[in-house]
């Protein structure tokens, strides 16, 4: 993830540039390539876009020069008329670890520095070089304004990428380690899943109790979704219609389906944990036992090889594989019974998912890293003990209810019209 990054003030805000290396690597080796001057003009001349700042950064680390002002209050330092190049030179295979590698050398031109004989010119320059933390970039107050932050690029989905939860969550598992199990984010991220579990269990709960409900509306509605089934034949339109219109009149018990709920919450969670383990450097190397999960930001690498194979790398990895067996039973528990308004195609398309949804999660997170696919393996497996538990405790409840119930025989004589008619003799004389 190595790139070079640069900021521009326009209109007195930073406006951060990142040249990723697939545009980098389209530059010649050896000619320096211009990205902006302190004194640089817009296109239309008319608004100064001076350069700021620049470096390059990879995943973890980075390196940016600051060219500091000689006037108080101002950030680009026009008043001086400096160029800022970077050029692609090919590194040694010490450096780059691959034949043919390149790294990207950054300078800096000052031009017109008019000095009187004898006099010294400074130039004061800030250069930070060192790991990428949300902490020191917002802590140091020259940071904090240059927007040194935006250096660290937060990978997932746009739409549910939040860095707030990002760095909510890096916090409190840094704090978990630190102060709870001596620096092992093994044992944090398996805490986190039980508080995690603990505030979502009032919504897995009820949940649970609508999935139920709708299991035993479905069992009672039966019968007559059968019936239908049976008078419309190979009618498909017909059969949907006056289903739609029974479960209008019956109600639908698929509405009161809430058991995929706590799942679909905790996505921005995993979202923003893959987000944080892939950009915290105190989640760089940590291991969680000594042999197997070394490094909770790289996948779990039980076994290596030298050759790379389809789809599964250089690496056997068996955290996906349990994350997929745990995924798949607490699926199995949740899928709701098939309905009888299904065609035989519906019903085969819904015991299919049952399989294709874990392996698709097996492929997904075969080399993600091992802290998040640990997340999610012990989301499901506590997930899954916990639907076994609040099942079986609904179904103690329900047969409490029933033994309450009880049948009162009331005494004496029924009503006359109730009342079994006595059989005449054969010479019709009532006793």
């Amino acid at each position: 993830m190595r790139m070079a990054v640069s900021a521009k003030l326009e209109n007195d805000n930073i406006q951060p540039i990142h040249y990723g290396v697939k545009e980098l690597s389209e530059w010649p080796y050896g000619q320096p390539h211009f990205i902006g001057s302190t004194t640089q003009l817009s296109d239309d001349k008319k608004e100064s876009t001076p350069l700021v700042w620049f470096g390059m950064v990879n995943k973890y680390f980075g390196s940016m020069l600051y060219f500091n002002p000689d006037k108080n209050g101002l950030l680009a330092a026009v008043e001086y008329d400096a160029d800022y190049f970077i050029s692609p030179v090919q590194a040694s295979e010490f450096i780059s670890g691959e034949e043919n590698g390149r790294v990207w050398d950054t300078s800096m031109w000052v031009k017109d520095l008019k000095l009187a004989p004898g006099k010294i010119a400074t130039l004061n320059f800030d250069i930070f070089a060192g790991p990428k933390l949300y902490s020191v970039f917002k802590e140091n107050p020259l940071y904090a304004r240059l927007h040194y932050s935006d250096t660290i690029i937060t990978q997932g989905c746009a739409f549910m990428t939040f860095n707030w939860l990002m760095e909510l969550l890096i916090w409190l598992l840094t704090f978990f380690a630190t102060h709870l199990f001596f620096g092992n984010y093994g044992l944090a991220i398996i805490l986190l899943v039980l508080i995690v579990r603990v505030i979502l269990h009032p919504l897995t709960k009820k949940g649970q109790v609508s999935m139920m409900k709708m299991q035993k509306q479905m069992a009672r509605l039966k019968p007559e979704l059968d019936k239908i089934k049976e008078r419309c034949g190979n009618d498909k339109q017909r059969m949907q219609q006056e289903t739609m219109k029974f479960y209008r009149e019956h109600g639908n018990p698929m509405t009161g389906m809430l058991g995929c709920l706590p799942m679909v919450l905790q996505m921005p969670i995993w979202v923003a944990l893959y987000s944080g383990l892939n950009t915290a450097v105190s989640l760089r190397h940590a291991a969680f036992l000594p042999v197997w999960i070394t490094d909770l930001a790289a996948p779990d690498q039980l076994v290596m090889w030298s050759r790379s194979l389809p789809l599964i790398g250089d690496s056997f990895n068996l955290l996906p594989i349990l994350l997929t067996v745990f995924m798949f039973l607490q699926q199995k528990y949740m899928t709701p019974p098939t309905s009888a308004s299904m065609t035989p195609e519906q019903e085969q398309q819904q015991k299919m998912m049952k399989f294709m949804m874990p392996i698709m999660m097996l492929f997904i997170f075969y080399n993600m890293p091992s802290g998040l696919n640990l997340y999610i393996m012990t989301s499901s497996a506590v997930g899954l003990v916990e639907q076994i538990y609040i099942r079986r405790h609904i179904k103690r409840q329900e047969e409490l209810e029933a033994a309450r119930e009880t049948i009162i025989d009331i005494g004496g004589k029924g009503p006359r019209s109730n009342r079994p008619k006595k059989p005449k003799n054969p010479f019709g004389i009532k006793f």
